[in-house]
């Protein structure tokens, strides 16, 4: 199909150009002749346009035409996104070859420059999720000569997306259910199930491997079966109160709860005992697992707090009260521990106690003020004296020199206690 152009040197413009022989078929004249053969051919030059000139003085010039090598590789293959094309390129008798990928813009790795190689090795990965293709234009050489140009398509399929689904618990001697999407078919490992469901029984924590398989192209999930002794149940923590208080039990690490001492069924549950308790709960899990666990509600004693003595005093005398039996205490009426006061009235006095623990109880005392004697002298202008005890009482005279009355007793005066009025 190429064409190039014969020169004869010192030749004119009677030149000749045969073929055949010479003298045989005139193909051209002039010093040059331009010709494209179609195959291999020899051409004759001589000088002179008169048949007096021998065949002798003809040159012969042979044209050798190479064949255009013709592509023999296939032209299209299927890979899977992520695999190398690793398509060898062959033809009838071509030694080299070039190579260009058209763009494809769901897919990466393809060489959108010119490749010299017998091979075309992109790796093709293809970011969408239905099958692309892309078109390579291959052109064999041989010899200086290119063949036709050939197509190869290769069709990419993208890799499924397989998943094997979440992580489970389940407790010992149960089963589960394992479900697998994304692919047409699968394979699990261990077990060699080929179903994209499957159930599974392990006696410890195993790890499932599956592999789906869409459109010859394939990829894997995985997916722990964690097998656990039982639920993990927790009382919470322990608990300490005073006597007549409550505390609220609440457990946790299931999704129901039985407690015994009559507690029966449920959570947050209020509890007052009398003394220190254990309480132990059973609770099971989503998973169906049983687990138990306790906690000891402790009763501390109440503290013995003790005021004191009821005392009696006379008006305007000072008292300080102490409680004890306790840690800490406060008094009603403004009264501060162990700090002295006066008494204006007979008063109880109230104490509440608290111990280390925290508990309180309360004790009382009564405070009573004493009434004043009354003692009479009789008129300031008289010495009369004023006779107690029925004629064996003291003498009490009128002083006007003090204004303080003075008393004489008798010798002979029975002890006793008498009451003197002074006006």
């Amino acid at each position: 199909g190429q064409s190039t152009t014969l020169t004869a040197v010192g030749g004119n413009a009677s030149t000749q150009w045969f073929t055949g022989s010479c003298g045989g078929t005139l193909v051209g004249t002039g010093a040059t002749l331009t010709v494209t053969p179609g195959s291999t051919i020899t051409y004759y030059v001589r000088n002179g346009a008169t048949a007096c000139v021998p065949a002798s003085s003809c040159i012969p010039v042979t044209v050798t035409v190479n064949p255009s090598p013709t592509m023999t590789s296939a032209t299209s293959a299927t890979i899977c996104s992520g695999s190398p094309v690793n398509l060898a390129l062959t033809s009838d008798f071509g030694t080299s070859y070039s190579w260009i990928a058209t763009n494809n813009a769901n897919i990466t790795g393809e060489s959108t420059n010119a490749q010299s190689s017998a091979t075309i090795s992109n790796t093709l990965v293809n970011t969408s999720a239905s099958a692309q293709t892309v078109n390579y234009t291959v052109t064999p050489s041989a010899s200086g000569c290119s063949g036709t140009p050939q197509t190869v398509a290769v069709l990419v399929n993208p890799a499924p997306s397989i998943n094997a689904g979440p992580d489970i618990s389940i407790c010992t001697g149960t089963s589960t259910t394992l479900n697998a999407t994304g692919a047409t078919s699968y394979t699990w490992s261990p077990g060699s199930q080929t179903s994209s469901s499957i159930t599974v029984n392990p006696s410890s924590t195993t790890t499932y491997t599956v592999t789906g398989t869409t459109a010859g192209c394939s990829a894997s999930d995985a997916v722990t079966v964690t097998v656990t002794s039982g639920a993990a149940i927790n009382a919470g923590p322990d608990v300490t109160i005073c006597p007549g208080s409550s505390t609220t039990l609440s457990a946790s690490g299931g999704v129901t709860y039985s407690w015994n001492n009559g507690l029966g069924i449920g959570n947050n549950l209020s509890v007052s005992p009398a003394s220190t308790t254990t309480y132990t709960v059973t609770g099971t899990d989503a998973g169906g697992c049983v687990g138990t666990d306790n906690l000891v509600v402790t009763v501390n004693s109440l503290p013995s707090v003790n005021a004191g003595l009821d005392q009696t005093i006379c008006p305007g005398t000072s008292v300080t009260l102490n409680g004890s039996g306790a840690t800490n205490y406060s008094w009603d009426n403004g009264v501060l521990d162990g700090i002295a006061f006066i008494p204006s009235t007979t008063t109880s006095y109230t104490v509440t106690g608290t111990s280390a623990t925290g508990c309180t109880a309360t004790d009382q005392v009564t405070i009573t003020l004493a009434v004043p004697p009354t003692v009479d002298a009789g008129p300031d202008d008289e010495e009369k004296p004023n006779v107690f005890g029925k004629g064996k009482g003291a003498n009490v005279f009128p002083n006007k020199q003090t204004a303080e009355p003075k008393i004489s007793t008798p010798t002979n005066l029975n002890r006793g206690v008498f009451e003197m009025a002074l006006p």
